[in-house]
C-alpha cells in the first residue's frame, strides 16, 4: 500500500503568542464594556427609582395615605379629599412653607382631627389625629428610611397657588384652597455624584365651599 505524504505545518510560537494576546485583549475589552454596561444599568435604575419614588409620594399627598386600624375607619385623607388647608413650618421666604396641614373632611363629627405633611430631618414625614386619637409616631413617606445618604431632598416647598388671585378672585374671609408643590431630590449614582429630580404640581381641594357674595 502507497501512503501519501502531506507537508503539515504547525503553529510557530510567535504565532501562537500573537493569538493569545490578542484573545486576552478581546477578553478584557469585553470585560471592561460588561462593566461599563452594568453601571451605566445601575446609575439609570437608580434615578428611575427616584422619579418613581417621588410620583409615588405627590400621589399620597394629592389623594391621602391609609388612616385608621378597623377596615370601617380607613380612611384616605389628601389634599382633594380634604375640607381645609394650612401652611405649616414656614419659611423665612413670606408665603412658603415647608408642611401642610389637611382639615379631614368629617371634621364636623371630629373638630380636632387633622392630617400633617411636612419636611423634617431629610424626610417627608405624615402625622395625625384620627377620630380623636393621636399617631403614635410620625410616618416616613419619602424617601425611604434605607435610603437615607442615597436620596437626598433638596426642596419640598408648599405655596398658594392663588397667590395675588393669579386663578381666579379670592373672595372675602376665603381660605388657602389650591397649592403649589415644589418637590426636588437627588440620588447618588456613583462615588459622590448625584443626579437631580424636579417636579411641579399645583394640588387643589375637590369639594372647595367658597364663601358666598351675598349678605344677609
Amino acid at each position: 500500500m502507497k501512503h501519501r505524504l502531506f507537508n503539515e505545518k504547525g503553529f510557530t510560537l510567535t504565532e501562537t503568542v500573537a493569538v493569545m494576546a490578542i484573545s486576552s485583549l478581546l477578553i478584557v475589552t469585553a470585560a471592561l464594556g460588561i462593566g461599563v454596561f452594568f453601571r451605566k444599568y445601575q446609575e439609570l435604575s437608580a434615578y428611575v427609582d427616584l422619579q418613581k419614588d417621588m410620583v409615588s409620594f405627590l400621589n399620597v399627598l394629592k389623594y391621602g395615605q391609609h388612616i385608621g386600624t378597623r377596615s370601617s375607619e380607613i380612611e384616605f385623607i389628601g389634599i382633594t379629599s380634604a375640607k381645609g388647608l394650612k401652611q405649616i413650618s414656614m419659611t423665612s421666604v413670606p408665603g412658603i412653607s415647608k408642611g401642610i396641614q389637611i382639615t379631614p373632611p368629617i371634621s364636623n363629627l371630629y373638630p380636632t382631627d387633622f392630617v400633617n405633611y411636612y419636611l423634617h430631618d431629610g424626610y417627608i414625614k405624615m402625622e395625625y389625629k384620627h377620630h380623636g386619637t393621636d399617631s403614635s409616631s410620625p410616618t416616613i413617606l419619602f424617601p425611604e428610611k434605607k435610603l437615607r445618604g442615597k436620596v437626598i431632598i433638596e426642596d419640598f416647598l408648599i405655596s398658594d397657588a392663588n397667590k395675588n388671585n393669579a386663578i381666579f378672585k379670592y373672595l372675602p374671609n376665603e381660605q388657602l384652597c389650591i397649592i403649589n408643590v415644589d418637590l426636588k431630590a437627588k440620588v447618588k449614582i456613583r462615588g459622590d455624584e448625584y443626579k437631580s429630580v424636579h417636579y411641579k404640581t399645583t394640588m387643589a381641594m375637590k369639594n372647595m365651599e367658597r364663601p358666598s357674595t351675598t349678605t344677609p
